[in-house]
C-alpha cells in the first residue's frame, strides 16, 4: 500500500505573483487521476489554499483526499469537508485584519488574503526592499499586539505573513492520514517546498522511527539532509530502508530541510508523479 501526500503551491505548481493564477497543469491532473485510480494508492493534497479553491480545481478527481488551510480542513475521498477547528474561538481574526490593513495602506502592491481559519498578508508585488522592511515591522506589531495574548502564531512564508491558530499544522494532518497503524503503508511519499511542509517531514521522520522501532535518541531528529545520496545520519539513512519513506523538498540544493531528498522544481515533482503513475499502469 502506498501513501502519497503533496503540497500544492510550489510543489505541484510553480509559485506565481498572483496566487489565483497558480492553476493545475494538465499533466499534473492526469498523473493525480492515474494514481488515484489505483486502489493500492492513497493520494492527498495538503495545501494552504482554502477549501473553495481546492474543491474548484481538484475536487472532481475521484479518490483524492484534500486538506486546506494548512490542516484546518480535511475531505476524505467521497466525503464532506470537516472543519477541524469548528470549536475554536476565531475572534482574533478581526485584530489581525486591522493590523494587516494598516500595513497594506502603507505598502504599494501588498494584499490581504482572508481565509476561514487564517489571514495572510502578501507582499510579493511590493518593492522588494521596502516590502521586507514592512513585513518585519508588521511581524513585530503582530507579536506585541496579538501573538503574545492569543493562541495563534505567525508563519513566515514566501513573501507573505500568515497568522493561524497554533494548534493546526500540516504535520497533524499527516499523522491523521497515516493512521493508528502506520505499518500498513509499504511506501510513503511526501513532497513540499516551504516552512509549512517541514511539519509534514518532521512528523514522518518520527513515524518512521516508531515503525522501525528505533530508540537511539534525539540526535537523528535534529539532523537534516537535503541532497539525494548524501545523508549519513540516522534520520536520512533510515528513510532509505523499508518501509520506504520519501520526504522531498522542492528548491535550491543548499536549502535546509528536514526532508531526506531534494528536487529543484515543481516540474520535477510532476514528472516523478507521471513516472509513478506509468509504473502503476505497467504492473
Amino acid at each position: 500500500r502506498r501513501m502519497i501526500m503533496l503540497d500544492y503551491d510550489g510543489t505541484l505548481t510553480p509559485i506565481t505573483n498572483i496566487p489565483a493564477q497558480a492553476l493545475p497543469p494538465a499533466e499534473m491532473l492526469e498523473a493525480l487521476r492515474a494514481l488515484c485510480a489505483d486502489p493500492r494508492n492513497f493520494v492527498s493534497v495538503i495545501s494552504g489554499r482554502d477549501r473553495a479553491f481546492l474543491e474548484l480545481h481538484l475536487g472532481d478527481i475521484e479518490g483524492l483526499a484534500l486538506s486546506g488551510e494548512h490542516g484546518s480542513f480535511i475531505r476524505y475521498p467521497g466525503g464532506e469537508w470537516i472543519n477541524l477547528l469548528a470549536e475554536m474561538d476565531m475572534s482574533w481574526k478581526d485584530e489581525v485584519l486591522s493590523i494587516f490593513e494598516f500595513y497594506t495602506e502603507r505598502t504599494v502592491g501588498a494584499t490581504i488574503e482572508a481565509k476561514e481559519t487564517s489571514i495572510t498578508w502578501h507582499f510579493r508585488n511590493a518593492d522588494p526592499e521596502y516590502g521586507e522592511f514592512q513585513a518585519k515591522e508588521c511581524m513585530n506589531h503582530l507579536e506585541n499586539s496579538v501573538v503574545s495574548k492569543r493562541p495563534v502564531e505567525i508563519l513566515v512564508g514566501k513573501k507573505c505573513l500568515e497568522v493561524r491558530p497554533i494548534s493546526v499544522n500540516k504535520g497533524e494532518i499527516v499523522k491523521r492520514l497515516m493512521g493508528a497503524n502506520p505499518k500498513q503503508w509499504d511506501f510513503v511519499v511526501c513532497a513540499g517546498d516551504d516552512k509549512t511542509d517541514e511539519d509534514m517531514f518532521r512528523s514522518l521522520r518520527t513515524i518512521k522511527r516508531s515503525v522501525a522501532g528505533n530508540t537511539s535518541g534525539e540526535e537523528g531528529l535534529n539532523a537534516v539532509s537535503t541532497s539525494v545520496g548524501m545523508g549519513t545520519n540516522w534520520s536520512s539513512m533510515s528513510m532509505r530502508l523499508p518501509p520506504y519513506y520519501f520526504t522531498i523538498t522542492v528548491g535550491p540544493p543548499d536549502k535546509r530541510s528536514a526532508a531526506a531528498w531534494h528536487v529543484s522544481s515543481s516540474h520535477d515533482v510532476v514528472e516523478a508523479l507521471m513516472l509513478l503513475a506509468a509504473s502503476n499502469n505497467a504492473e
